[in-house]
């Protein structure tokens, strides 16, 4: 039935957005510490090239892995 297509879409869409989040916990979780080592890196209100270029490639290897 169409409620039932409906529910289906919902659903899909739902898990999507939980797979998302979880995603950028994880590489949040693993790229913050590795990039932003520096007590400068912090404490500024934008980040360095260098800290972007290293969370970029991080979190890119991480979505290499990680996402199908």
């Amino acid at each position: 039935t169409k409620e039932q297509q409906e529910m289906k879409v919902f659903i899909e869409q739902e898990t999507g957005r939980l797979k998302l989040q979880s995603s950028i916990s994880d590489f949040t979780e693993r790229c913050f510490p590795k990039c932003l080592v520096s007590p400068n890196s912090v404490q500024k209100d934008a980040l360095s090239n260098s800290d972007q270029q290293c969370l970029s490639n991080c979190v890119g290897r991480y979505l290499d892995v990680n996402i199908q």
